[in-house]
């Protein structure tokens, strides 16, 4: 399975992490009182380790593992100034350190191997917990050494094999995998579900109602307008089409509306609020609203933390009807949407998968992703 090779700083559409160390940023979270005592200093209250350092063991020389994933992991993981970036963005939500955000990449939109964040796809936590722990049992696998040279003694190349083994358990004997690293994996492997305005129709919409103070969003997955899906029932050779459309209603106060819903009506990203418990289960908390705001010289980041008063999934089929004309033509035209199936998804909901070593056996922690 082919997975994204990049995790930039803007993760979201159009939402750039880069511009969060900005002090004038909007955010809005519901109960501010009690985020505000909830608060937990980082020093005092580590991140939670999923994987000790004496739990970790290398990988084994048959392992298969997915080489593009990893690179694409490292190369997040490494680069600083994108760490900042996000730990900047955590700050603004005003996470606790057992909580992490899963947004998705901007980079993931693109590749043939569509793969959104959805709460419903459970083997997603899977695939993260096994590309964080196969990052790091690769880099505590021991580095192969140059062989023994012709004018090499063998007392001196065991000297330097002993000599490069000792440093190689120094600088990797203490590696461990944190709930950090979870929340890397879980958005570098996915894309991000946005909502937009330029095709506003039956699967695609922002809507506002003033009076109910209520925020409607929806958008197909993958995307597709309805005029793209309704022009195919006009050719004869139209076999019909699924269409699936993410739903999210939630509580939107009008004086927020008023200085934010522009900046969400040019795109909008969904994401979640998980949060890690004893037994090293997430349960997903809330929704995250992420866009930007246009109305200053450099675009501020507007994020919003809630709890929906809908979230769904309706997959609609959309089908052909054939008449004929007096002359004994026909004439294709579309059929009244009908709709399959409606699942609702809901919040809090605990994700039923331990992660660490607990699912993972020593026979397939080297395992690829299928």
């Amino acid at each position: 399975m082919a997975h994204a090779p990049i995790w930039v700083a803007c993760l979201m559409v159009p939402l750039c992490v880069t511009a969060c160390s900005k002090k004038d940023n909007h955010v809005y979270i519901p109960d501010e009182a009690e985020a505000l005592s909830e608060r937990i200093q980082t020093q005092s209250n580590p991140v939670p380790v999923l994987v000790t350092a004496e739990q970790l063991q290398p990988l084994a020389p048959t392992d298969e593992v997915d080489d593009g994933a990893l690179e694409s992991f490292h190369q997040q993981l490494t680069d600083k100034q994108q760490q900042a970036d996000w730990q900047t963005f955590r700050q603004q939500l005003k996470l606790k350190p057992d909580q992490i955000v899963w947004l998705g990449s901007q980079r993931r939109r693109f590749k043939e191997d569509f793969n959104p964040v959805d709460l419903r796809h459970t083997n997603a936590y899977l695939q993260a917990n096994q590309l964080m722990i196969n990052y790091f049992r690769r880099l505590k696998s021991p580095n192969l050494i140059e062989a023994q040279g012709e004018l090499e003694t063998t007392a001196d190349y065991q000297q330097r094999l002993d000599a490069a083994q000792q440093q190689h358990q120094q600088l990797t004997g203490k590696l461990k995998v944190d709930l950090s690293h979870l929340e890397l994996a879980l958005n570098v492997l996915h894309a991000p579900v946005c909502f937009n305005v330029d095709d506003q129709d039956a699967y695609n919409a922002i809507e506002y109602d003033a009076d109910h103070e209520t925020l409607s969003l929806r958008t197909s997955i993958p995307y597709v307008t309805e005029k793209e899906v309704l022009a195919q029932a006009y050719n004869p050779n139209f076999d019909g089409q699924q269409v699936e459309v993410l739903k999210v209603e939630l509580h939107y106060p009008l004086a927020q509306a008023k200085r934010n819903l522009d900046d969400l009506k040019r795109g909008t990203c969904l994401g979640y609020l998980l949060q890690l418990d004893a037994a090293q289960r997430l349960t997903v908390k809330q929704l995250i609203l992420s866009a930007y705001s246009s109305d200053t010289a450099i675009p501020q980041p507007v994020v919003y933390r809630f709890k929906p008063q809908q979230l769904r999934y309706d997959l609609y089929q959309e089908q052909q009807e054939v008449t004929r004309r007096d002359d004994g033509t026909r004439d294709y035209h579309p059929k009244p949407r009908q709709l399959l199936r409606s699942t609702d998804i809901p919040i809090p909901q605990q994700i039923d998968y331990r992660f660490g070593l607990a699912n993972i056996s020593a026979e397939t922690q080297g395992a690829s992703d299928e």
